[in-house]
């Protein structure tokens, strides 16, 4: 994600998504794909702009929060995110 515009949009989408989804217990997987495009967002400054320990602070636990990096064209950490998937129907 290079366009801060969107990723404005996409931290109040994912604010509204964990607040109404705070009481379920349920995991969120962020994607932060094309990883390997020059001029991407690192996972540490998506944090910062979502002000990621607020938010794990306010959900009590309730909510897994992840962020991963990805790239769809690479193929980078593809393999992880079917792990991620997998863990979540053991746990729930």
């Amino acid at each position: 994600m290079t366009n801060y515009g969107q990723i404005s949009g996409a931290c109040l989408e994912i604010l509204n998504l964990v607040t109404h989804f705070l009481h379920k217990e349920k995991g969120f997987l962020i994607l932060l794909n094309k990883s390997d495009a020059p001029a991407t967002v690192s996972p540490a400054a998506f944090k910062r702009l979502l002000r990621w320990n607020d938010l794990v602070k306010q959900n009590y636990g309730t909510i897994r929060l992840h962020i991963l990096e990805c790239s769809g064209y690479s193929g980078h950490n593809l393999n992880l995110i079917t792990d991620w998937l997998l863990n979540q129907l053991e746990v729930g």
